[in-house]
């Protein structure tokens, strides 16, 4: 290091205010003053690269934080902004294309918004979510402001070009490829981080319209007269993307004085969580609560079992929200006054992030508290936002837990090219996106909860005793209500079309979904492969087992590189003859060439990894994120456990890879065998997401 400011011209004296950090005896400080850095002329000059290893073996956090400051220089704007007390009309009359509501949560941009609009003959107004757009509706309605919400109209007419005659439009990001040649007076973007961050991953590209939907998205904002941006945390993604599609003048506003509005407080245990929230049910209280499972894993229950363990082990009565519910309770969220008025609990996980406000003036109606269970694959900007929904909290509260340790996705799938057509705007976009993903998901969400102006409190360190994990563990074995393969109906191709008649009109049950998402899974396979069995001594079908045990993404992906022409999967099998995609073993000592590295890079985008990385933790980090499962497994041995050692489970994964290939439904035969018309927008009802 003495060398290091040697060569570059850093003075001795600022050297040893670094130095006597770890070192302060006289004697060591006068060797580098008089010795040492005199003298460093004599050796040679040390590299960067040799520094940073230096570095970063002594400050490891350098590494850890990098993407964290990323980050956090996200929000760093320039110098557009503009003061002001509150939003009035006068904002929008600014001179320039775009301005950019910068306002925190609750600050009035869509009331005041919809006032300006009142007025402007022609807009179209883009939501991220349909919970937003329908919120949106109504509330354009109740200002007897007459718009067409994009669900109002047949596919039919969509294709044919209805929206090329309507003026006041509201649409979601998936359906704007729909708008092929119509322009609009002004555009409203309401939440622009978060439709922004919809373009990344393959959600909008369900049925292959991505593209086009991301054309008409530039459009409809290059040709616009106004834009209008709303959003309680804008960060430099929205700015370049203005600027990279020609848009520099806009003008930024932020109130002076944000109001301080809730408490949070932190705690480490599930099942004291619990045991709280059924103390605040069973003492009459109203809880709103965020929980992230929609189906469930081996230590927490599905959402629906954990509503059925509250109603029933409290006597009390609430709703849960998620991508499967009936579709008639999904029409609950239109009105939440109404229908959360006389729950006492509400679950919810990321289907209700935004558009979806609980305002109600009445005091016995109002939300007391609000717990918060964040696993490793949500996102902290959406759980903030959730934070949000009920706008009285009358004790003021959010009780937040992170359930087990927060291994953060470290793989996503580059379609810059494959899918884009290598769109600079999209290209820089999609590099912008993964920024905020890549943050480190406490540290992000405590950002966020602070530019939210919550007040935080450490975290709490309640004892959970024997008694108390018991006490849960006994309530959700006896609750447990999940949707086993052999309990749920199998049905034929004009069921399912009932079914999917039904979710088109939103009037499908949970139950009804999860046959057709039964029906879908089992009709990759050929008839007589559902009966082969897996599992002797259990009598498991190979099919019952991958339900089962969610291995639905698994079966996805097998088939997904299947159809590829090329793939980093097929590229590994040829080069080292294995007999399926999967390694045989994770050989420390293996030898890969630069060529088939490169291709890793070029399919996907890494958090940790880069070409230097270690070959087997590169392979680990590619299988496990793209296939949803851990397909090579990492332990530690030794004395001190610090020998790293990989492996694959083939007793599973080789069987359940080769039944998949050896006995896949080939689609295209049966189409022209039974000469039926098969609906592939089928499979968009079954997201995680809705839209």
């Amino acid at each position: 290091m003495c060398r290091f400011a040697y060569y570059n011209n850093i003075p001795v004296e600022e050297f040893l205010t670094w130095y006597r950090q770890k070192h302060d005896d006289q004697e060591s400080i006068n060797k580098y003053t008089q010795i040492h850095y005199p003298n460093a002329h004599k050796y040679a000059e040390p590299s960067i690269q040799q520094i940073q290893k230096l570095l970063i073996h002594y400050y490891p956090k350098l590494v850890k934080d990098i993407h964290y400051r990323r980050f956090t220089d996200t929000f760093e704007l320039p110098d557009k902004i503009q003061k002001i007390d509150t939003i009035s009309q006068e904002c929008y009359d600014t001179k320039g294309k775009c301005v950019i509501f910068n306002v925190g949560m609750g600050g009035g941009k869509t009331h005041q918004t919809i006032e300006y609009l009142s007025c402007e003959p022609s807009f179209c107004w883009v939501c991220p979510n349909r919970a937003l757009a329908h919120n949106t509706e109504k509330r354009l309605v109740d200002k007897d402001i007459d718009v067409a919400h994009y669900e109002r109209f047949t596919k039919k007419e969509k294709d044919d070009g209805c929206f090329n005659n309507i003026n006041r439009l509201i649409i979601v990001a998936n359906s704007l490829h729909y708008i092929k040649q119509k322009t609009y007076n002004t555009i409203v973007i309401d939440e622009i981080e978060t439709m922004l961050d919809k373009w990344e991953g393959s959600f909008i590209n369900n049925n292959g319209n991505k593209l086009a939907s991301w054309n008409a998205f530039i459009n409809i904002f290059k040709n616009s007269k106004k834009i209008i941006l709303l959003d309680a945390f804008i960060t430099t993604k929205t700015i370049s993307f203005l600027e990279s599609i020609g848009v520099a003048d806009y003008t930024i506003f932020e109130r002076k004085v944000e109001p301080v509005t809730r408490n949070i407080h932190y705690y480490s245990s599930w099942d004291i969580m619990v045991k709280m929230i059924m103390e605040d049910l069973k003492a009459e209280k109203k809880v709103f609560i965020f929980y992230p499972y929609k189906d469930g894993t081996d230590k927490y229950l599905s959402m629906v079992s954990f509503a059925n363990m509250l109603e029933l082990s409290c006597n009390v009565k609430g709703s849960f929200y998620n991508a499967d519910v009936d579709d008639k309770k999904k029409e609950d969220v239109k009105d939440v006054n109404f229908s959360w008025c006389n729950k006492n609990f509400i679950i919810t996980n990321n289907m209700i992030t935004c558009g979806v406000n609980y305002d109600t003036d009445e005091p016995s109606e109002q939300f007391d508290k609000k717990y918060i269970f964040v696993a490793s694959m949500n996102s902290p900007r959406d759980i903030i936002q959730v934070s949000y929904r009920a706008r009285a909290l009358k004790d003021n509260m959010i009780n937040v837990c992170f359930l087990g340790r927060m291994l953060q996705n470290n793989i996503w799938e580059d379609d810059t090219k494959s899918v884009m057509g290598d769109c600079p705007v999209y290209k820089s976009l999609y590099n912008k996106i993964l920024i905020e993903k890549k943050s480190p998901l406490r540290k992000t969400f405590t950002f966020f909860a602070n530019k939210a102006h919550y007040i935080q409190h450490t975290e709490k360190k309640s004892e959970v005793t024997d008694a108390i994990t018991k006490e849960i563990q006994d309530l959700q074995e006896k609750y447990n209500i999940d949707f086993d393969f052999t309990q749920v109906e199998n049905i034929d191709h004009s069921y399912a079309e009932v079914i999917n008649q039904k979710s088109i009109i939103h009037e499908a049950t949970m139950y009804e979904k999860v046959m057709l998402k039964k029906y879908h899974f089992l009709a990759n396979f050929t008839e007589a492969s559902q009966s082969l069995i897996f599992d002797e001594q259990e009598s498991t079908t190979y099919v019952s087992y991958l339900w089962n045990n969610n291995l639905i993404k698994f079966v996805d992906k097998i088939f997904e590189n299947a159809d590829k022409k090329t793939s980093i999967f097929k590229t590994l099998q040829d080069t080292y003859g294995w007999d399926t995609i999967f390694p045989i073993k994770v050989d420390l000592k293996m030898k890969m060439t630069d060529t088939i590295k490169e291709q890793f890079f070029k399919e996907f985008q890494y958090k940790f990894c880069s070409m230097k990385s270690h070959l087997p933790h590169l392979l680990t980090i590619t299988y496990n994120g793209y296939f949803g499962k851990d397909i090579i497994q990492r332990s530690y041995q030794g004395v001190e456990k610090k020998n790293v050692v990989y492996s694959i489970d083939h007793s599973i994964i080789t069987p359940m890879y080769k039944f998949c290939m050896d006995n896949r439904f080939n689609l295209e035969k049966y189409k022209e065998e039974q000469k039926q018309e098969y609906d592939a927008s089928l499979l968009c009802l079954l997201d995680d997401e809705d839209a």
